[in-house]
């Protein structure tokens, strides 16, 4: 599967702080004239498509955990050596156990995954500014097909299928959890390909 990589725009295992996306504040937070999804049913970004109900989350959550015996640790909070990037240097910011984007282009695995678990722990900006998508908007790519959004989707509208943990474009999250952006959410993703022999298990 050496042509399946991830390429998570964002931080795993650690806390990653995401720059916001300068968007106008004046975008429509959604549109009726995209393409149709698979369904039929719903435009991509269909203002109109229904938003899944929030789930509260628990107080707590182990933040830095160990991870299980079988993972693959892709960030312990003190290099990037399991990650590359543009003439394979990385230059995102690093400190205090978090990597942090600098705008430099994105960073992806040096290793390629078929089948995974990915758990993801991020943060957005403390400081609020702009709405919609244009608040804190980041992504996980997988295989350079499909993005996990990443957004601050704390009391901020905006369409179905751009919500935090959305597939952006194609299907909104099963069960968004926001949160003020004071500290660090965490996702699981899962991924099957349907043609990769022997699962590695959890991958962090």
């Amino acid at each position: 599967m050496k042509n399946n990589r991830l390429f998570p725009t964002a931080k795993t295992m650690c806390c990653l702080m995401i720059w916001s996306v300068s968007l106008s504040s004046n975008a429509a937070e959604g549109f009726t004239d995209t393409p149709m999804q698979p369904n039929g049913q719903w435009h991509v970004h269909d203002p109109n498509r229904p938003k899944p109900p929030a789930v509260t989350p628990g107080e707590h959550f182990s933040h830095q955990a160990p991870a299980p015996s079988d993972a693959t640790v892709l960030f312990d909070g003190t290099d990037f050596s399991q990650w590359t990037g543009r003439n394979d240097q990385v230059k995102w910011k690093l400190e205090n156990g978090y990597m942090e984007t600098t705008r430099t282009g994105r960073i992806r695995t040096r290793e390629s995954f078929g089948d995974f678990q990915l758990h993801l722990e991020f943060a957005t900006p403390e400081k609020v500014e702009g709405k919609g998508q244009g608040r804190g908007n980041n992504g996980v790519n997988i295989f350079g097909r499909y993005e996990i959004q990443i957004l601050d989707s704390y009391q901020n509208e905006t369409y179905a299928d751009g919500m935090v943990a959305a597939m952006y474009g194609q299907q909104p999250p099963r069960a968004p959890i926001p949160r003020p952006p004071s500290g660090c959410r965490h996702r699981r993703i899962p991924r099957r390909c349907g043609a990769a022999p022997g699962g590695r298990g959890a991958i962090r």
